[in-house]
């Protein structure tokens, strides 16, 4: 027994009954979107499936409701998030300011200990990787090696331009990350230059210092 209440009843409501109906009895009937709507009711009476416009209706009610209230849900949620990320780029930047005002109330002297501590510490992982770098920069050399006299046999004219720099053809290649020794006034000077106060906190850095300090007398 079938019931058909017309005029609110959509394809997409009666595919979804006869795959509803089907999917009960572990069957399935194929093509159901390329089904005009008069084939899918004689589908319907052939196969006797209740449709019934009122508990469609309230199914559709129903599942309005709860995409609204996840919509609404998800909305809050983004709203919340980005009122937290708002207030952390205020915390931040208030942060940062407060650091260039305090790097520009130090003395000379004061700057010159918090620039040598940072770079001290960039020297330190330098040497700590010393060996790291070393074969590294052989193996890089071996495999520009390589490159060049298969180059040369290619045909190409090839000029070693550096450690891992080749000129083929007037083209520049270069072989990967040569490790350069540390050069304590580049890096100094550099650092000066391009003074990252996402990092450097010049009071926290000036009170480690001191502790260093007393600690190495």
């Amino acid at each position: 027994m079938f019931i058909i209440m017309t005029g609110r009843v959509t394809k997409a409501d009666y595919i979804v009954k006869i795959n509803n109906h089907f999917a009960l009895t572990g069957q399935r009937l194929s093509n159901l979107s390329k089904a005009t709507l008069p084939i899918l009711k004689k589908l319907v009476e052939k196969y006797n499936i209740k449709i019934d416009e009122t508990e469609i209706q309230e199914e559709k009610r129903r599942n309005k409701k709860l995409a609204d209230e996840k919509k609404e849900e998800e909305r809050k949620e983004k709203e919340e998030r980005d009122k937290k990320w708002a207030e952390a780029q205020a915390i931040h930047h208030t942060t940062i300011e407060c650091r260039k005002n305090e790097w520009q109330d130090l003395t000379e002297d004061q700057q010159d200990d918090v620039l040598c501590f940072i770079v001290l510490k960039e020297q330190n992982e330098w040497h700590n990787n010393y060996w790291t770098h070393k074969e590294h920069n052989k193996a890089v050399v071996r495999s520009t090696d390589a490159m060049e006299a298969y180059m040369r046999k290619s045909g190409k004219i090839v000029e070693r331009t550096g450690l891992n720099t080749l000129n083929a053809n007037g083209v520049i290649v270069c072989n990967e990350h040569i490790y350069e020794p540390f050069n304590w006034d580049n890096s100094y000077s550099q650092l000066k230059k391009e003074l990252d106060f996402d990092i450097i906190d010049p009071l926290k850095m000036l009170e480690l210092i001191r502790i260093q300090r007393e600690n190495e007398r």
